[in-house]
Parts: C-alpha cells; structure tokens; sequence
C-alpha cells in the first residue's frame, strides 16, 4: 500500500473577505479542505504533546529511542488525525546519505500480512521499490531501511489489526527488531485491546514499560464542544457561517457523537460536499438533515429538523 499522509486544511476564515474568497475557489479543491479539515481541539493537541515528548522530550537534546509507546482510544476519536499530523510535521529532509525520514507513519489495513506491513514500511520510509522473497528478508529489509535512512521514531496506525492477526508473530519480531537496535522508539495507535497484548508481552513490555496517552472524546454537550463545531465551521470554504453555531444543530451532533470528532466529520464532510455541490452559499440544515436521514434510518428521533431560536431574537 502505498500510503501519503493528507495535507491537511487548518486555516480559519475569520473574514467575510476571507470566507468569499474561499467560496470562489474551485470545487475540487474546496471538496479537498472539506474531506481534509483539520480542527486543533484539546483532544487533539493532547495527542500530539504526548507524541512529541515521547519522540523528543528535550527540544534541545536528542530524540529518545528504545521505547514502545502507545496511543490509544476508540475508533475515530483522532488518533488517526494525531498521529498523521506529527509526522507530516517532519517531512522528508536531505542530507549527505540522501534522504532523511525522521518520522516513519505506517498505517495497517484491515487484513494485514507480514508483505503488506513491511512493504508500507518501507515505502514510508522512503523506498522507491521493494522486493519481497520471504518473510525474514522483508524485515531484515525494513529495518536496514529504518536505519539507513535515520528514523527516530515508527508510527504504526491500527496496530490491533496486526497483533491480532496471523502476522502477529512477524510483526512482534519485526518491532523486537526496531527497539533492539537502540536507534529508534515505536508507537503503536489503535484501540485498547493493543494494550492488552502488550500486558501479556513481556519482551515489549518492559522496554520502556509502555508509556501511553488515551485520546478521550470531549465529555459533555457543553462549551468545548461547542467550540469544537465553531472552529469546524469557520474553516468551511463557505460565504456565510453554517449552522453549525446553531444550538439545536450542536444538541443533535451531541447524541449522534458524544464527542468523538470523527462521527461528527462524517456527517459534516459530506453535507458540505453536498452544499458546494448545489452551490449553496453554506452549509444549510437539509443538507446535514438528509446525511442524517440516509445513516440513521433506525432512530426514532430525526435529527436536524430545526434550529433553535437564536439568542436575542424575537419570540
């Protein structure tokens, strides 16, 4: 697989003038800041803190290497987000020997092999072609990879995937391989049963005992979540704001997401989508209300259907 980390969208339209200029740009590229949004909500930026101390806990000093450490949490809660982020923060870089990766993102599909690990691998790390004989040779050819081109630190996304699989031997061995050389940590993301196997894996769990950061949704229907759908509007490529500010729309993003970001961008992505595509001048409710309509057709309660009385308003 070959995989490229998204350039992400974080700029925010505080204007009018910024906003109508953002509207004018053309669809693909407006679909693209849509489906590639990026808010740094608090979630968010504990991630990436955690990722960075743990990669380079002195700034000044040398990066930290020989460790496993873990990010964990839920499914679309944005670890993902988290960890891409990070390593699009140390892109490529050239020296003497060539290129430099100093940041390796590996992300693990769904069937994963011991090919299909190694390869992504190697092709994150820079890697123009990869030759695959057997399993042994993959790995020692990813680890001369990891080497050769100075990383400090591995990311594999949706490590449960991989430790539950039937690859799950390679992949302890590949990993095994990585620590041992004293060059480099790694960081396994994904959900909470990565942590179950490393409390029965002695031989990662005591290099460096497994440091790791839960990435927790927002907790409450209250002002960070609110926030959290403020900051995703002003950075929609709309004339005008969105209902998104609304508290009607904020209450019914509530009980659809109990504040995992990802099952909220599901839906606004593709409203928006939908909204450039009609021309509309925002994101109005019908498209949010017909999004919600095709996903939770089971639900007796139907979502977006009304907005609440703005403050100061007549009654």
């Amino acid at each position: 697989m070959d995989f490229r980390i998204p350039k992400f969208h974080t700029v925010a339209f505080d204007t009018k003038e910024a906003r109508r200029l953002a509207s004018l740009l053309p669809d693909p590229e407006r679909e693209d800041m849509v489906r590639d949004l990026l808010v740094p909500f608090a979630p968010y930026e504990e991630a990436v803190k955690f990722i960075q101390r743990r990669h380079r806990p002195n700034p000044k000093g040398n990066h930290s290497r020989g460790r496993v450490i873990g990010l964990l949490g839920e499914i679309r809660a944005g670890k993902s987000y988290a960890c891409q982020s990070y390593a699009s923060s140390y892109p490529a870089e050239m020296w003497e020997a060539g290129k430099r990766h100093r940041v390796v993102y590996v992300p693990i599909s769904g069937k994963p092999t011991v090919r299909s690990v190694t390869n992504t691998l190697q092709r994150a790390a820079g890697a123009h072609s990869v030759t695959y004989h057997n399993a042994d040779d993959a790995k020692d050819a990813s680890l001369n990879r990891l080497l050769r081109t100075e990383a400090e630190l591995v990311i594999f996304d949706d490590a449960q995937f991989v430790l539950y699989s039937r690859s799950a031997g390679d992949f302890f061995d590949l990993v095994k391989k990585i620590i041992d050389t004293g060059r480099m940590n790694v960081l396994l993301s994904g959900e909470n049963s990565i942590k179950d196997y490393m409390d029965q894996n002695g031989h990662l769990l005591r290099r460096g005992s497994f440091p790791r950061h839960i990435v927790k949704p927002i907790q409450s229907n209250g002002k960070a979540f609110a926030n959290m759908l403020r900051s995703i509007d002003k950075r929609l490529p709309f004339e005008r704001p969105s209902v998104l500010n609304n508290q009607a729309v904020i209450d019914d993003f509530w009980t659809i997401s109990k504040g995992v970001i990802g099952l909220v961008m599901n839906i606004v992505a593709d409203a928006a989508v939908m909204a450039i595509a009609d021309g509309s001048k925002t994101l109005e409710l019908h498209h949010l209300e017909r999004e919600a309509e095709e996903r939770f057709q089971d639900d007796t309660y139907k979502y977006f259907r009304s907005l609440a009385e703005e403050e100061g308003s007549a009654v």
